[in-house]
């Protein structure tokens, strides 16, 4: 369990899930970070590691973080993190192309 105690709250705990993966896979170092291939290298495998074992404990497939990762990128341009907009953006962007497409009756 990781727990942030500085704005922890009670959600849905593939919300956390989703933040870690957003946090671990797809955000950006500071740019000119001599140190960033091994940083990336640590925090991919932190977060595999951290996956693997999570979703053996739970009943949550790996797959329904996905639905998350818009929801939390959203959220994560509130930070004000100019280097991340970008990415976060077209995440909650193709999300929302996608939900487009789908039947009004899936869409609630």
């Amino acid at each position: 369990m990781i727990i942030d105690w500085v704005d922890a709250t009670s959600g849905h705990p593939l919300g956390d899930v989703a933040r870690t993966t957003l946090l671990t896979v797809y955000s950006t170092l500071p740019p000119g970070n001599p140190m960033a291939p091994l940083l990336n290298w640590l925090r991919h495998s932190f977060y595999r590691a951290y996956a693997r074992r999570y979703f053996s404990l739970s009943s949550y497939q790996p797959e329904q973080v996905q639905a998350w990762l818009p929801v939390v990128a959203a959220g994560r341009l509130d930070e004000g993190i100019r280097e991340e907009e970008n990415n976060l953006i077209r995440m909650v962007e193709q999300w929302l192309a996608l939900a487009r497409k789908l039947p009004a009756e899936a869409r609630r």
